[in-house]
């Protein structure tokens, strides 16, 4: 047969790169975040260790015996009370477990996401996601650990200590209105270290997306901040809500969707002594809009700061001018 009359066979094309699928990724992340933390999972699992056995050995240290006038032979419970305060350490290191995770790696220095079969932006999200699984493991590890102790030192479960700020009193009150502080947890309180540690590992996810800085910012915006409220309740007379108050201490500042507890001032009195005392009053009608508004405004500004690229606000900026002039 001529070799003209053979059928054409149209050129095969480039065979395009299989991408990984979305759920391969999303594992890699979730083990290379447990890497890059894990010299702070050792550190903290060292410091809970040390402190376990030194409050086991003090549980189990014999007493010294009491005898006197007015000593009660029954001492009070000294063991330690679970509650969700025993995850407070967990929240408050949230602030700084995006910046153990993105450890020398600022928006300067992430260029090698170019180099890697998935959008950059969606990468950062998923190893966002990826530190914030580690996180909540962190917070159940210290509820059990708590939990623990609670068991082992005859402490009480499900019992927290009302904070207090102020605390004036004549006379002797009886120790009844002392033992009044510890009260029962609310149901809804269980969830408080959950979202209040999300709440703080946005904070700081933001810090460590957009700044090759996030510790300055950090530190240096909670200085500004306190320094900002000294000034003004010193020049200021009236008692006018400043930025700290709007920011922490406000109906939807930081405090009330970490904790949910207002301030109440009360006094009691009884027969030749009384007492006046501000403590923390549980509000779940304070605690759910201030924390449904922090934890939609970190998902957004961490959203944003997934995306970030150095430049990018001088890009805006000449875009801006470029429309203008036209």
């Amino acid at each position: 047969m001529p070799s003209d009359t053979l059928p054409r066979v149209p050129p095969l094309a480039p065979a395009q790169p299989r991408l990984p699928r979305l759920g391969a990724v999303a594992r890699e992340q979730l083990r290379a975040a447990g890497l890059a933390l894990r010299p702070e999972l050792i550190g903290l699992a060292l410091l809970l260790l040390g402190f376990g056995v030194l409050q086991l050995l003090s549980a189990l240290a014999p007493e010294p015996p009491l005898s006197g006038p007015g000593v009660h032979a029954r001492m009070e419970n000294s063991g330690l009370n679970f509650s969700p305060g025993s995850a407070g350490l967990g929240v408050w290191l949230a602030f700084l477990t995006p910046v153990f995770l993105w450890r020398n790696e600022g928006p300067t220095r992430r260029d090698y996401f170019w180099s890697l079969p998935v959008e950059q932006s969606r990468h950062a999200l998923l190893r966002l996601g990826a530190g914030w699984a580690w996180q909540m493991a962190v917070i159940v590890a210290l509820l059990l650990f708590g939990l623990a102790l609670a068991v082992l030192t005859d402490g009480e479960l499900g019992v927290m200590t009302r904070g207090v700020s102020s605390m004036g009193t004549s006379g002797h009150p009886p120790s009844a209105v002392y033992r009044s502080l510890s009260v029962p947890v609310l149901s809804w309180q269980w969830v408080t270290p959950f979202t209040a540690a999300t709440i703080a590992y946005l904070i700081g996810s933001v810090a460590a997306l957009a700044s090759d800085y996030p510790l300055r910012w950090l530190l240096g915006g909670t200085i500004a901040l306190v320094l900002l409220h000294t000034v003004l309740e010193t020049v200021s007379p009236l008692d006018v809500e400043g930025p700290f108050d709007l920011v922490w201490a406000g109906r939807f500042g930081l405090r009330a969707a970490m904790n949910g507890e207002r301030w109440v001032w009360e006094r009691l009195a009884g027969s030749g002594w009384s007492l006046e005392r501000t403590i923390a009053q549980p509000d779940v009608s304070l605690w759910l809009p201030a924390m449904l508004l922090w934890l939609g405004a970190g998902a957004a500004a961490a959203y944003l700061a997934a995306g970030y690229r150095p430049g990018t606000l001088g890009r805006l900026r000449r875009w801006g001018w470029e429309k203008r002039a036209g």
